[in-house]
């Protein structure tokens, strides 16, 4: 949500920026602050070996809103005392926000490894040529391969939408270096596309120039909204505005 806002208001001169703080006693934490041995194990991972006050936000938040900032925006600024840095690179432990210690304490200690977020969305179609197309004038996205199987076709760095003819994934696919195992799916899938908060109603325009009824509209407790509608295969397709989600 904070970078999606940082490119909406970048043009009005305004910067979005937020604080990301890590375990800091506070009312909403006290619980987890009063079980000792969560506490413990908090302070354990930290490399700087203690919980954070909440005093210690004032000076990240007092840069983020000043002068000295003016060039930074949609920046997510962690202060946890290095806690993500430890979990990132393997200090021991792990990610415990949202176990109990009881639940850590049955089961054996690890790190999660870091992902970098979803690379590969996949869709399976009956005429890949007609979906190629959809994608392509719908969303504007560009191919980047096409064989008589499959299609890539780039959404954003770092996100790929895959469009599989039906039929074609349901043995080993053998590549150079090995073999793409089987997979496939029946019936109609969904796939959410996230927009800004500014480009909804030029996307209902845009939907409607290309004939696309929208099959419902929803907006969300958070302040999201929601266009649904239909590609060629059926399957349900969306875009959805920030505030859907915690993380968008």
């Amino acid at each position: 949500m904070v970078r999606a806002l940082a490119l909406e208001l970048a043009p009005q001169g305004l910067t979005v920026n937020a604080l990301a703080p890590g375990f800091v006693p506070t009312d909403a934490t006290a619980a987890l602050h009063a079980d000792q041995k969560f506490s413990e194990r908090i302070a354990g991972r930290a490399p700087l070996g203690r919980w954070g006050e909440a005093s210690e936000l004032v000076g990240p938040a007092v840069v983020l809103a000043s002068a000295a900032a003016a060039y930074i925006t949609g920046h997510m600024l962690t202060v946890d005392g290095g806690l993500t840095c430890a979990l990132s690179w393997g200090a021991g432990g792990t990610c415990v926000a949202a176990r109990t210690c009881s639940e850590m304490e049955s089961q054996p200690s690890r790190l999660v490894p870091r992902l970098g977020g979803v690379l590969e969305t996949s869709l399976y179609v009956a005429d890949l040529e007609r979906a190629r197309a959809f994608y392509q004038h719908v969303f504007g996205l560009e191919a980047f391969f096409r064989d008589s199987r499959m299609c890539a076709l780039g959404v954003v760095p770092g996100q790929v939408l895959l469009l599989f003819a039906h039929g074609t994934t349901g043995s080993p696919a053998p590549v150079p270096g090995g073999f793409i195992p089987p997979h496939g799916a029946i019936g109609a899938a969904h796939l959410c596309f996230a927009i800004p908060a500014g480009e909804l109603t030029a996307w209902e325009a845009h939907l409607a120039r290309h004939g696309l009824d929208i099959e419902s509209r929803i907006a969300w407790q958070r302040g999201s909204t929601s266009l649904y509608f239909r590609d060629p295969d059926g399957n349900s397709l969306e875009v959805a505005t920030p505030g859907l989600w915690p993380n968008f």
